[in-house]
């Protein structure tokens, strides 16, 4: 089997540099969603959203990777990516993403 990524959450990542930058003291100061794009397609290798960090065995939601699938959660949300299996291999790219309320 190959490489497996245990449950877990994600951390906010700190961007309080951009809200100084553009001297906006309302925009939020750390990242909120994490986003995954699937370069490859694969029958095993899934990420699984978990209802605890606990709950492997039931996860809520199991995406396997599709060439071109964009998959967006949010930092809190625990997941876990699971094993590949035989000749099957997985490539992503993996980012940060922002969401903050429209000024009023």
């Amino acid at each position: 089997d190959a490489a497996e990524l245990k449950p877990h959450r994600d951390l906010p990542k700190g961007i309080g540099w951009l809200a100084r930058a553009r001297l906006d003291p309302d925009l939020p100061t750390s990242t909120t969603h994490t986003w995954i794009l699937y370069l490859t397609t694969a029958a095993s290798g899934a990420t699984v959203l978990l209802p605890d960090l606990a709950a492997l065995a039931s996860p809520l939601l199991t995406v396997f990777p599709k060439r071109g699938t964009l998959f967006v959660f949010p930092h809190r949300t625990p997941h876990a990516g699971l094993p590949l299996r035989g000749d099957d291999r997985k490539l992503i790219v993996r980012g940060e993403l922002l969401f903050a309320s429209p000024p009023a």
